[in-house]
């Protein structure tokens, strides 16, 4: 596939994001696959819930190295979110060192107390997202983009008005925008998905997420570490 929009100067090597980290045999093993970028997640209901005390054990592991460390919330007291940024600020001295923390906001920013935090964070894209909020504050860093939401509006939108949207708009406006503002860009996908790399790299994110769920796991969050293992050392050597 040919990009007729964007730039040609898109990320040939995407950085790989583990996301939703539930314990200390997946930190280990991100880590030692040299994988430097982190999420972990704080929804209650969610399968990859992680209770904080755990996450700041494993914070303190790894301040002062070079990190990114995305933390997924969905709403939440304002109490939580000041408790979180606290917490963070200690464990690293502050948020302008060598690890970077940030925000993963699920919840639409515009929606949500956590954007009136001097804090970095990144919003999940949707069509209806209010880009003009985004732009407007200063902690923003980027965008996420999730490849089921992707397809289904490659598909679902009609077949000339839904790619349109998405090749002009998307991959030949926004996304080339926000790369030049060294933004982050990043695509949430499966593990067990054919990506296409000449897909990936019209899609121009430089940040590719997988998440830990059921098709890496033997059992309710009992990750298969061999199968991670086998996909993680394929990723970092690609």
């Amino acid at each position: 596939m040919k990009n007729q929009f964007g730039p040609k100067n898109f990320p040939s090597n995407p950085q790989i994001r583990i996301e939703g980290i539930y314990n200390r045999e997946l930190f280990q093993l991100a880590i030692e696959n040299n994988v430097n970028h982190l999420s972990f997640d704080f929804r209650p209901r969610s399968n990859n819930f992680l209770q904080s005390h755990h996450f700041n054990s494993l914070l303190k592991e790894i301040s002062g190295r070079n990190f990114e460390v995305g933390m997924q919330f969905h709403g939440g007291p304002l109490f939580v979110i000041e408790k979180f940024a606290e917490d963070v600020k200690n464990h690293l001295g502050g948020f302008s060192g060598v690890t970077k923390v940030y925000f993963d906001l699920i919840t639409p920013p515009e929606d949500s107390d956590y954007v009136r935090f001097p804090f970095p964070y990144v919003a999940h894209y949707r069509p209806d997202l209010n880009l003009k909020d985004c732009e407007s504050n200063p902690h923003w860093t980027g965008l996420v983009f999730s490849d089921e939401l992707l397809m289904s509006l490659w598909t679902n939108m009609g077949a000339t008005h839904g790619r349109s949207f998405l090749l002009k708009n998307i991959f030949g406006q926004l996304v080339p925008k926000l790369l030049a503002e060294q933004k982050r860009v990043i695509l949430q996908c499966g593990w067990l998905s054919s990506l296409d790399p000449e897909l990936v790299q019209f899609i121009g994110a430089n940040v590719l997420s997988f998440i830990i769920g059921p098709e890496m796991e033997m059992a309710y969050r009992q990750p298969n570490l061999a199968q991670l293992r086998a996909h993680l050392s394929f990723l970092t050597l690609s």
